[in-house]
Parts: C-alpha cells; sequence; structure tokens
C-alpha cells in the first residue's frame, strides 16, 4: 500500500519533497520500488536520497543496481561499490570514489546523503590499513561541503580529527588545526586530540585536554549533548559519558535532554555489562519523563520497564541472589519481552526453575513475527538465521532450526553471524565437532570478534 500511494503521487511532488519523503520514510518502501525509482528520477538530490534509503536496508541485489549504475547515476554507482566491497575491494573503491567525484574534474553538488558512499570508502581505507587516505578522503568531503552548507562540514571535520586521534598525527595533522582553528575549541575536538597526545604518550596534554572539554560551554546543554550523541556513535564511551554527565549537572538542561542523557548513560552501561547501573539510569529516565510528560510516546514505556525488570534480574543472578532472580523471572513473564536478546536469556531460565509452560509461551510470542515475515520473505538470509538462532538458543524446534541456519548459509556464504548460528544448532543438537568446525570458519572471517572465540571456548570445553 505505501509502494501503490508513493507511486500514484510522484509525480506531483517537487524534488524538495521527494528529498523529504525518503529522508523521512524511505525504509518504509519496498526495495524493487526504491530501486526503479532510483532508475527513472532524473534529479541528483532526489537519487542520492533514495540511494541512500536503499544503502540502510539488507537484501537489496548488486545485479539489481548494477542495471541502473552508470556514469550519470553516481548514487547507484556508490550502491554498486558497497555490494563489492567484500568479493572485489579493488574494484569497490574504484566505483565509490568515482560516485562522489574524486577522480573527476567536475565535482558533485554535495548533499548530506552522499554521507554513506563517503563513509563505506573510507572503512574501506581503514580495512585496509591506510588511514591517510582516509583523512585524504574527510579532507575532499570537507572542501566539497565548503561550497554548501557550512553547518554540514562540522561532522566531517570530527571524522578527520578522530582519526588523528586514532592513528596520528597523520600527515597533514599541522595543515588540519591551521585550517580549522576556528573550530577547536569545540569539545569533541579537544577530545579527540586528548585521544591522539595519549596514544602519542603524552597523559598530562591529554588530562588537560580532557578537563577543558568537559569545561567548555558548560552553560550550554544542548552543545553537551550534540557533542556526546556524536562521542556516543563512534563508541568513544568515555567522553561521551562525561558529556552527557555535563548535561545532567549542568544549568539550564531541561527534563528533555536530561531524561535522553539518561537513556544514553544507560546505553554506555549496557556496553560495560553493568546491568544495574543500566536499570538504574533507565529508571531514572523514564520516571523523569513521565513527570515531564506523563507518558513516554507508544509503547515505549512498556519496553523500557522490561528492559529494567530484564536488567535487574541479570545483576541478581550475577551477584548470586537467587531468590532475587527468580522474582523478577516471574515480574518478566508478565511483562512478556518480545526482543531476541531478552526471551533467549529468559527462557533457559524459566525452563530451570520448573516453569516450562510459560518459557515456551514466550518463545513462541517471540518466533511468531518472524515466522510472519519469513513467510512473507522465505529466501531472506537475515530472517532465516534470526529465527535458527533463536530457536536455537531457546533449545526449541532444533530440526528446524538446523535447516534454517543452513538455508541461510546458502543465501549468504562468507557470513560470520551466520555460521555462528549454524555452528549454535549443530552444539545444540550434540554435534559438538561440526560445531566447532563451523565456529573456526566464523574466527577465520572475522577474527577480532570476541564473542565469537567465547562460543569456540564453549564448544570445545562442553
Amino acid at each position: 500500500p505505501q509502494d501503490a500511494a508513493l507511486l500514484n503521487e510522484y509525480g506531483l511532488k517537487s524534488s524538495y519533497e521527494r528529498v523529504s519523503l525518503f529522508r523521512a520514510a524511505g525504509i518504509q518502501f519496498s526495495i524493487p520500488t526504491l530501486i526503479r525509482l532510483l532508475d527513472q528520477d532524473q534529479d541528483a538530490f532526489v537519487r542520492w536520497s533514495i540511494a541512500a534509503a536503499i544503502a540502510a536496508r539488507h537484501g537489496w541485489d548488486i545485479d539489481d543496481i548494477g542495471r541502473v549504475a552508470s556514469g550519470q547515476n553516481r548514487p547507484a554507482t556508490a550502491l554498486l561499490g558497497i555490494g563489492r566491497l567484500r568479493t572485489d575491494p579493488r574494484s569497490a573503491e574504484t566505483l565509490l570514489r568515482q560516485s562522489i567525484g574524486i577522480d573527476a574534474g567536475d565535482k558533485p553538488t554535495p548533499t548530506r546523503e552522499m554521507g554513506f558512499a563517503v563513509a563505506a570508502l573510507s572503512n574501506l581505507y581503514l580495512r585496509t590499513h591506510r588511514p591517510s587516505d582516509a583523512a585524504d578522503l574527510q579532507r575532499v568531503w570537507i572542501n566539497t561541503f565548503g561550497r554548501g552548507d557550512p553547518r554540514d562540514v562540522r561532522p566531517a571535520v570530527f571524522e578527520l580529527f578522530a582519526l588523528h586521534a586514532m592513528y596520528g598525527p597523520l600527515p597533514g595533522f599541522a595543515d588540519d588545526m591551521r585550517a580549522h582553528r576556528d573550530q577547536l575549541s569545540r569539545p569533541v575536538l579537544m577530545y579527540a586530540l586528548a585521544r591522539m597526545w595519549r596514544l602519542n604518550g603524552q597523559p598530562a596534554v591529554a588530562d588537560i585536554l580532557r578537563r577543558q572539554a568537559a569545561a567548555a560551554a558548560w552553560q550550554d546543554p544542548v552543545e553537551h549533548n550534540n557533542a556526546a550523541a556524536l562521542l556516543l556513535e563512534h563508541d568513544w564511551f568515555d567522553e561521551a559519558e562525561l558529556e552527557y554527565n555535563a548535561v545532567i549537572s549542568g544549568p539550564n538542561a531541561g527534563d528533555v535532554l536530561i531524561s535522553n542523557a539518561h537513556f544514553a548513560l544507560a546505553r554506555v552501561a549496557a556496553v560495560r555489562d553493568d546491568d544495574q547501573k543500566v536499570a538504574d539510569e533507565l529508571q531514572r529516565g523514564i520516571d523523569l519523563a513521565r513527570r515531564s510528560n506523563g507518558q513516554i510516546i507508544g509503547a515505549a514505556d512498556r519496553d523500557i520497564a522490561t528492559e529494567i525488570a530484564w536488567r535487574r534480574f541479570r545483576a541478581a543472578r550475577k551477584s548470586g541472589k537467587r531468590s532475587d532472580s527468580i522474582m523478577l523471572l516471574g515480574v518478566l513473564g508478565s511483562l512478556a519481552p518480545t526482543k531476541v536478546q531478552m526471551v533467549e536469556d529468559i527462557v533457559p531460565e524459566l525452563k530451570k526453575i520448573g516453569n516450562p509452560v510459560l518459557a515456551v509461551r514466550l518463545y513462541n510470542a517471540a518466533a511468531a513475527p518472524l515466522r510472519k515475515a519469513l513467510a512473507a520473505a522465505p529466501n531472506s538470509a537475515e530472517l532465516n538465521n534470526n529465527l535458527a538462532w533463536l530457536s536455537a538458543r531457546c533449545g526449541e524446534n532444533l530440526d528446524e532450526s538446523l535447516k534454517l541456519a543452513a538455508h541461510a548459509n546458502q543465501l549468504s556464504p562468507d557470513n560470520a553471524g551466520y555460521l555462528d548460528t549454524l555452528a549454535e544448532c549443530q552444539f545444540r543438537l550434540g554435534d559438538r565437532s561440526g560445531a566447532i568446525a563451523t565456529e573456526k570458519r566464523a574466527i577465520a572471517l572475522m577474527p577480532d570478534t570476541p564473542f565469537l572465540h567465547e562460543q569456540l571456548a564453549r564448544f570445545q570445553k562442553e
């Protein structure tokens, strides 16, 4: 229905309206419809917004993109490059450079939707140990956007200094400092410089810069919030925590900003596996939101309450508080969580305490939407994998889970996550040697992923 409505009204919309539509709701439309419009729309800005919506999705076919990619359709060329990243990195690099006009005399008019192509090319450079090339790319991106809205330059400047922080100082650092001296008082850039100096054995300088960053714009909670969001996006958790705490403790912050800061601090705590702090921060955030707004929008109120109970259950289990953990299992059962991560954790525990009926009920409730989606898209590798993983971790429908996992790997070979699911299914069915061999294949694809090594150790031990 969304696609039909879109196509019926498409020709009546201005270019601005079409860009706004895809920015706000592009992921709601089917991939075939998006590819069709990517081919037919003649406006470059609209094409980039369509391509960005496709890039954010799973399941698009590189051959379909290849049929519409050409020198005149740079957004489609960018998607084709992304589709070849794994199989042909050299070709992918050429296509991505072509798409954003790095090697061309006619630079494309900048639009922020081009960012997905820039990010893909930058990640390729980093994966192939070329941080200086990634920095040069960010400089090109900054100069390109310098001809557009100057506000769009600020994230790219941070990306440039983040590269210096992680790999530098890289060649061109002094020039970058001079070129962007008007932005060096921004907290995010101070944090980046602090990281760089710490990396280079100057902890005293790093500490001074961190303190200056935390104190900067102390009366502007919006600046701290924006800085924290950018830092969190880059997994700079310590710095993000400082900035969110500055929002909470500083003057002039409204309830909405403070509530969101608590929710963000819960994310930081989750990364650190501190379940009690996650629960506490979520509780503070939801209490403040309820006082200011009466309720959280939509179903989020119940979702947050469910996560609080789950995190408290995990904290009680870690600390050996059996009676508390059993009580919280009962609370979770009444809240009926459907998130796979929660259900796969809770169902085995319910079985351990002798409540298999509730365990199966929760499993079926979580599996139902996956089964419905899979019926509509039986050749979706992601859906096959997700249902297989849920079933295996819950100890339900194991024969089916093995078939689903095998099908996912046929549809998308050399995917470490899907191989891990297959190994889990094999292990649950008693094929220990098969599970070990499959997990080793997953590790060969992603050797720096701790969870895969934990899985292998578990299969070898048990």
